[in-house]
């Protein structure tokens, strides 16, 4: 049976920029702080898109340097645009070598964008019988939509990921005609790409005048049914409309070649493979992508029901979901739940005569206050880990290995530990290693969350608490899942303190700060712990009080601001009150934006205008008292522990 030939023609720096930001809050830092978020991301994305669309053609467009026509019809044309971020850029050789090393082609053509390239080949795959997805997020690309050009939107966490044909982009734009997109997008404009647009014409407007008249050329000769503002505005805009308009629309005879056999999908280049992923520490990822190299272009067709059957370690998943990566299992690591007194006896001797164990406390409460404890996971320097559920009796018990000042106790986040157990009169004695501020220390600019550590450091992914307490309304406590099914995501995280412990101590030695980790910081932590254990009194009474009065008193403040600006928004509103007071009221001449584009409301920068209009002073006292209020008055009653009061 003949195969069906689909295309996948991938926008690599919308997937690029995509794949970065998407981590920008939490950033893929490898052990040599290098950023690998967009490698990462990048690499998801493809192996996703080979896994489930399993395309027989697939190849990467990217933009150059060089100036394209639009650059020199219009020289403002994207010249708003920031620099490309370090991380980012520093990304770029890598995803070349990536390409190179899964015989992915990387196309591009110096003077043309990217968005031509693409629609070039799709425009060629189409003669020659494909069915072409044209992977980007760029509502550009809707213009090139037809029987079988579509658009693919990757998803996101809002929303799934999208195909669009010709009844969803005709159905998302409100048109007529595919064609149309082009006046739709050149009346409107588009901000990211710096193209004005016509003045006045929002959504509705250019949706409305492309009903009645067809097409940007159609609104011009009819200018003479327009009324008032917008008459004055769409014929004083019919040169920069008309630029607007050649600006959007994607170029289709660019003069590259459509190289069939180039893109077919091929077998990848283990070796090359290897070393870059190794170099980058992308050690689950080594694992899924290798098999890769083995599978015959038989193989590749074969009934994914029947693959899924398969036990041979050569015909895995090759594209495991992240889902599956996360269930991977701890490596020479024996696992025992503890059943009775008796057993606990013999693990609490042994680790006596070891002097050494780590240990995590399992609780999904990250106040050690409110935390119900489950169970303990401990692990011994034989490999061996344990799970303890939490009982009266055997916390009573474990009290003689936390105690004793000649046993070494490795964990992470020690101060939260130390004050849970507080609550059980347990004073945690002795050696103690934290693995948390070990990192911190060794590098202070990265995260240092336990996931994270793990997988850079020992290439473990790690069981997600929701696969076994879920998540929502389905949320069930550690408390009340059965030690069998707790006893693996135990034991992954005190099996990686311990091993963690080896390898960091070994690092603060050769950066020779060993001694600030043991001399300042875990005594600091400890007198932390115990102050934070402590507590402080609060007249929770008067703030209760005092909380009514601020209240009011911005109830007055926001009644001032809406009568003083004729508008009522939500002050608390950036956004809104940009455009209220340089919109509207139209207080400075030059506004300044903000990264996104938007005016900014800084403190900064209304300090500056307080003398333009008395608003100004009232939204600052605003802030003021909205700070008082939801950061100490009403925020500090919240932190007061029902046991202690304090």
């Amino acid at each position: 049976m003949k195969k069906d030939k689909k295309l996948f023609l991938l926008d690599a720096y919308a997937l690029i920029y995509r794949a970065y930001f998407a981590f920008i809050k939490n950033p893929r830092i490898n052990s040599k702080g290098l950023n690998t978020s967009a490698v990462v991301g990048f690499t998801n994305t493809l192996l996703e898109v080979i896994k489930k669309e399993k395309p027989t053609h697939l190849a990467v467009v990217f933009d150059t340097k060089k100036p394209t026509e639009r650059h020199i019809d219009y020289p403002d044309y994207k010249a708003q645009r920031e620099e490309m971020p370090d991380g980012l850029r520093d990304s770029l050789p890598y995803i070349d070598r990536l390409l190179e090393a899964f015989n992915i082609p990387k196309l591009y053509k110096d003077g043309f964008e990217a968005d031509d390239v693409i629609g070039t080949l799709a425009k060629k795959a189409e003669k020659e019988g494909f069915k072409t997805y044209m992977m980007t997020s760029d509502k550009d690309f809707a213009q090139l939509v037809s029987g079988n050009i579509f658009m693919y939107r990757p998803g996101n966490k809002w929303e799934p990921t999208a195909v669009w044909g010709v009844p969803e982009v005709l159905d998302k734009f409100e048109i007529q005609k595919i064609e149309q997109v082009i006046d739709f997008l050149a009346m409107m404009g588009d901000t990211a790409d710096n193209i004005p647009g016509i003045p006045g014409i929002g959504r509705k407007t250019a949706q409305k005048f492309i009903k009645e008249y067809g097409s940007m050329e159609g609104l011009f000769a009819n200018t003479h049914h327009l009324k008032g503002k917008i008459k004055e505005k769409v014929e004083s805009s019919k040169e920069i409309g008309l630029l607007c308009k050649k600006l959007v629309t994607i170029i289709t005879d660019v003069p590259v070649e459509f190289n069939e056999e180039a893109m077919k999908i091929r077998a990848v280049n283990e070796e090359k493979i290897r070393k870059l992923f190794e170099e980058l520490e992308f050690r689950n990822l080594l694992k899924k992508v290798l098999p890769i190299n083995t599978a015959s272009e038989k193989n590749r067709e074969i009934d994914e029901k029947t693959k899924n059957k398969s036990n041979s370690s050569e015909q895995i998943d090759l594209f495991s979901s992240i889902q599956e990566l996360k269930k991977e299992p701890i490596q020479n690591s024996n696992e025992i739940i503890i059943k009775s007194a008796a057993e606990l006896s013999l693990l609490v001797s042994k680790i006596s005569r070891q002097k050494v164990f780590s240990f995590h406390i399992i609780t999904e409460a990250k106040d050690a206050f409110l935390a119900k404890v489950a169970g303990y996971a401990i692990s011994t320097e034989d490999n061996f880990s344990y799970y303890i559920e939490h009982t009266k009796d055997y916390i009573n018990s474990l009290r003689v290995i936390f105690e004793d000042p000649k046993i070494e106790k490795r964990g992470f986040d020690v101060k939260f530990l130390i004050k849970v157990l507080k609550k059980f009169n347990i004073d945690l004695r002795g050696k103690i290693f934290d693995v948390e501020i070990a990192h911190y220390l060794l590098h202070p600019d990265m995260r240092h969350s336990l996931d994270l550590l793990a997988e850079n450091y020992l290439g473990i992914q790690f069981i997600e608490s929701h696969t076994i307490i879920g998540k929502g309304k389905s949320k069930l406590s550690f408390a009340y899942m059965p030690a069998e099914k707790v006893l693996r995501y135990a034991a992954q995280h005190s099996h990686t303190i311990f091993k963690l412990t080896e390898l960091l101590e070994k690092e603060l030695e050769e950066e020779k700060i060993k001694s600030l980790f043991i001399d300042i910081e875990m005594p600091l932590s400890i007198v932390l712990a115990d102050m934070e254990y402590e507590g402080i009194k609060l007249d929770s009474d008067m703030l209760s009080k005092y909380s009514v009065e601020l209240s009011a008193e911005l109830q007055k403040l926001i009644l001032n601001i809406y009568r003083l600006s004729d508008h009522e928004f939500n002050i608390s509103s950036p956004k809104q009150m940009g455009d209220i007071l340089f919109e509207k009221m139209r207080l400075s001449k030059k506004p300044k934006k903000t990264k996104t584009g938007q005016y900014s409301t800084s403190e900064e920068t209304l300090l500056k205008l307080v003398d333009a209009h008395p608003v100004i002073e009232q939204i600052l006292e605003f802030r003021s008292v909205k700070k008082l209020l939801s950061t100490y008055v009403d925020a500090l009653p919240e932190l007061v522990n029902p046991a202690t009061n304090r």
